[in-house]
């Protein structure tokens, strides 16, 4: 009888090993991905659903866009405290017949944010466009319903030729300038290659978030679960060796072509650091790094500026400041190789006396495929551009 039960427990055993039961984690990467990936169908969820909270502002014809299978043109900010969402107050593809130039954008809505902190249900606010009577660029900002909108001045660039759009298509690209700039990079290309993109007419519009206006309740959607990343996060980072102990909370940005999550350690060298000087040779903290080919791609880079990899590596990255030829920049090593600088990138440190966490990216009209990266953690800034490959 007993080896009768020893069989059926060896049995069950194998049964429960085919079945799941000793199956083997995916990779760090993936798992870090797949937890991203959720929380940006959070975020497209519910700007799908501020979209619809504006019915009395937004023309009658954005509503019944088709979503399509990709996620939205969108960019989420944390710092710990604080979510800035902001994305298009459309469904794709971009609503409008293509612009011949900026002038084309006149009266147009662009802009959908989402600012808020843990706990209240998100508040929106949607951004138009206009020309005023001076003929100068300025945004409306609508939010509360039924109080008057904030009109604040806009800034718009366009370079490249606008002659023929015809079998054109409209990239669109968001980033944020912490604490209270939005900006959108629109451009227009045919082959949409890398040659193409760098030679296509772009528009890129520059607006201040409103001040004194009260957003709109978006009630049906809670905001992204950043916790959640966070949790998933810090299970697979916490493992790897540190030169000194994490100061949480992380700040993270998601866009489509990059994702970026950054934690600053409990250095006492950088607490108390007086000057810049105080700064160079000193471990600062470390980032994740993920970045996607732009505008659409399948491979990631792993690395700061063109080192590629499989999706499922762990791109983690120990930073480092130095001094070299009289310039400052910013040293990227490898967590599980100390020894192994991947990039050394130039960077505008700045020393700050407050305990103040950030994140954002803004874009250039002239280099769109180079991003502005702006880091701020407790007592630093770091302001470095990141190359974000092109490819089809």
């Amino acid at each position: 009888m007993w080896k009768k039960w020893t069989a059926m427990a060896l049995l069950v055993a194998l049964l429960l090993a085919g079945c799941g039961g000793n199956q083997v984690s995916p990779p760090p990467g993936d798992q870090i991905s797949a937890a991203e990936d959720l929380v940006n169908t959070q975020a497209a969820s519910l700007l799908n659903d501020a979209i619809g909270a504006f019915d009395d502002v937004l023309p009658a014809e954005l509503a019944p866009q088709a979503t399509g299978t990709e996620l939205p043109p969108l960019t989420l900010a944390y710092n710990g405290e604080e979510r800035v969402l902001i994305g298009g107050p459309w469904r794709p593809p971009f609503p409008w017949p293509l612009p011949n130039g900026a002038d084309d954008l006149n009266g147009k809505p662009l802009f959908i944010t989402i600012k808020t902190r843990s706990g209240p249900r998100p508040k929106a606010h949607v951004a138009k466009l206009q020309k005023n009577d001076l003929q100068e660029w300025e945004v409306v900002w609508y939010g509360e319903r039924g109080a008057p909108p904030e009109v604040r001045p806009a800034t718009v660039e366009q370079t490249g030729q606008f002659a023929d759009t015809t079998g054109a298509k409209v990239i669109i690209k968001f980033s944020y300038k912490p604490p209270d700039e939005v900006d959108i990079i629109i451009i227009i290309c045919k082959r949409c290659d890398a040659q193409d993109i760098l030679s296509s007419s772009r528009i890129h519009v520059m607006v201040p978030l409103p001040q004194n206006l009260q957003g709109r309740e978006v009630s049906n959607t809670a905001s992204p679960d950043m916790q959640g990343f966070v949790s998933k996060f810090t299970d697979i980072c916490c493992g790897k060796p540190k030169p000194f102990p994490p100061n949480w909370p992380p700040t993270i940005l998601f866009r489509n072509d990059i994702s970026v999550v950054a934690v600053p350690y409990d250095n006492p060298r950088v607490r108390e650091a007086q000057t810049i000087e105080d700064l160079i040779d000193q471990d600062v903290g470390f980032v994740y790094l993920r970045k996607k080919p732009f505008p659409i791609g399948t491979t990631t880079d792993c690395g700061p500026n063109g080192v590629w990899c499989p999706p499922n590596e762990d791109p983690f990255y120990n930073l480092r400041i130095v001094r070299q030829g009289g310039r400052i920049y910013v040293q990227f090593t490898k967590l599980s190789d100390p020894s192994g600088v991947v990039a050394t990138l130039p960077a505008e440190v700045i020393l700050e006396g407050d305990s103040v966490r950030d994140i954002g990216i803004t874009d250039n009209v002239d280099s769109p495929n180079e991003s502005t990266l702006e880091i701020k953690l407790p007592k630093i800034g770091i302001i470095v551009k990141i190359e974000i490959r092109i490819d089809r």
